[in-house]
């Protein structure tokens, strides 16, 4: 999940990067069976295996270092041969944590008999190109993109492929959600030979320079809190809070009133210091409520309620918004929604800068990313959101980037690479989901673009919601993207083996069928070769346009 991208906050992280040389890893096939903790629905298990890649796929001078690259697979529903595979395009996370809430994949494996691949992202969980020195200096970041991720998907699938089994014309299909759904998206566009579809869920792909309405996140975080029961009062509270939060800390009283109402562990005496880090605190708290308000109790961003943008908003009702305490004092029990809703840390005092999903663990590598070529536009509007004022401010995001790491930015890179909004109609088999819950979803296409560019939009629907493990609690709109899913994954995986006709009435693979089909294609281009052969033979006995090599030259010259 993208649950980095905030640029207010992802301006603010301490850099992390890398040591220098690297010596050169041996290839590697290590199988070790790993069993998940008992998910929302049944049980996930996978074996973790490592391949080889080249640190730089796009230097043939530096080709001969190489990192270790992790992924998860499961074998239970596949049966070999021509039997699709299901493929996680890792994001900025360990790749278990991704395993573990990505249900969807899981479920339908059976359906499909499919093998399921989730492929950690170079740079994070334990694929470090440099050990434990990978985050030292910033120089050894330089491979951390989004073209070497694809190239690394790319250039493991083919390896899978040959270590299991499976034949070279087993269909592959990319799932994402987030930033993984950008690159499962990506990964369709670039390497459609390797991918046969892709389902990119809540992958904000146009959220870039020049493409979007940088006040768009926004205004749909506060529009969640403003449709929940008590949104009224919850959105005067939180619109209330910081000039509250700037007047209180000009005294000593307030100072003091601050900390023990907030239980912070720091106590803030400046405007400086409660904009920088305490206001963040609470953005991060209220975003992150809104990016996962799912139906049904979670913990992949941190353990969370039903619905936690409700339960936060709870707190509000009835508060008078020129009463400072009581506005802190509902704050204060919203943030912990997000913080401490299990009371695991109860009787600690909140120390900021911790605002981060811990189940993401260290940031550094997207905050990188988020300053070279992720540079995603977000800015607050009080006029249309419930922040303190923020536009989205280039030159100064640029600037802070170039301070952090001192590397020049690419702000337009990610549209000239992949190509904006006109460009996707040149591309095909890829459904976008977005969640009219999620603020990343005014940043991904709401609206179909052709049979092959299907657009679904979820209403009741959280950030990739619709990967997620199917939940009593789901609201229509994701089950019946999930059927959509479903689908265009048929599609997808026939149209790769050239026969409509490839599923049995249970929707499982009929093998026959396609063993059928494959001998009338080798029938079918045997004689398309005869023909041209003797065609071409009739030719050149009856003076068809001088000698063979006159008409290759010919052909060479004209091309």
């Amino acid at each position: 999940t993208m649950t980095t991208m905030m640029s207010t906050t992802m301006m603010m992280v301490m850099m992390m990067a890398v040591a220098a040389a690297a010596a050169p890893v041996p290839s590697v096939w290590n199988l070790a069976t790993v069993q998940q903790e008992p998910a929302a629905v049944g049980n996930f298990s996978w074996t973790t295996h490592w391949f080889e890649q080249p640190l730089d796929h796009f230097n043939m001078n530096s080709s001969s270092v190489v990192f270790r690259q992790r992924f998860l697979v499961n074998k239970d529903s596949w049966r070999g041969g021509d039997d699709p595979i299901f493929f996680y395009t890792g994001n900025e996370g360990d790749i278990v944590l991704f395993a573990q809430n990505t249900g969807f994949m899981w479920e339908i494996a059976p359906e499909f008999n499919a093998m399921v691949v989730f492929a950690e992202h170079r740079y994070y969980g334990e694929t470090m190109p440099f050990g434990a020195d990978t985050y030292k200096e910033v120089r050894n970041l330089a491979w951390l993109t989004s073209e070497q991720a694809l190239a690394d998907y790319s250039a493991l699938i083919p390896a899978i492929k040959k270590q299991f089994g499976a034949s070279d014309d087993a269909p592959v299909i990319a799932f994402g959600g987030s930033y993984g759904g950008m690159l499962s998206a990506w990964f369709r566009f670039k390497y459609p030979h390797v991918a046969s579809g892709a389902i990119a869920a809540s992958a904000p792909i146009w959220q870039f320079e020049g493409l979007i309405d940088p006040a768009g996140f926004n205004e749909v975080v506060t529009r969640d809190f403003a449709n929940t029961p008590d949104g009224d009062d919850c959105v005067k509270g939180v619109r209330a809070t910081w000039d509250i939060l700037r007047n209180l800390v000009k005294t000593p009283a307030g100072q003091t009133a601050i900390q023990e109402r907030l239980n912070l562990c720091t106590k803030l005496t400046t405007v400086e210091q409660v904009e920088s880090q305490l206001f963040m605190f609470i953005n991060s708290a209220l975003t992150y409520m809104a990016m996962v308000d799912y139906p049904y109790p979670t913990s992949f961003l941190g353990a969370m309620p039903a619905s936690p943008v409700t339960q936060a908003c709870t707190y509000f009702k009835g508060v008078d918004p020129t009463n400072d305490n009581a506005v802190l004092d509902a704050l204060f029990k919203s943030v912990t929604v997000y913080y401490n809703w299990t009371g695991e840390y109860e009787g600690t005092c909140f120390k900021m800068g911790d605002d981060g999903p811990s189940t993401l663990g260290d940031l550094g590598g997207w905050n990188y990313q988020a300053c070279t070529e992720m540079v995603m536009p977000v800015g607050q509007y009080p006029k249309t959101d419930f922040f303190w004022s923020a536009p989205w401010n280039l030159t100064d995001a640029l600037d802070a980037c170039r301070k952090q790491y001192g590397l020049e930015p690419r702000p337009h890179w990610i549209p000239t690479h992949y190509g904006g909004k006109s460009d996707l109609a040149s591309y095909t088999n890829v459904v976008f989901s977005q969640g009219n819950l999620d603020p990343w979803s005014q940043g991904g296409p709401q609206k179909t673009i052709s049979s092959t560019l299907v657009a679904v939009m979820i209403e009741g629907g959280a950030h990739h919601l619709d990967l997620r493990s199917s939940n009593p609690a789901d609201p229509p709109g994701v089950i019946a993207a999930r059927n959509v899913h479903k689908q265009h994954i048929r599609k997808w995986i026939a149209a790769k083996n050239n026969i409509d006709n490839m599923f049995d009435e249970n929707g499982k693979h009929d093998h026959h069928h396609r063993h059928v089909w494959h001998i009338i294609v080798a029938v079918v281009a045997t004689a398309v070769v005869v023909a041209g052969a003797t065609f071409f033979l009739t030719k050149r006995k009856f003076g068809g346009g001088g000698s063979a090599v006159d008409n290759y030259s010919n052909l060479s010259s004209s091309a």
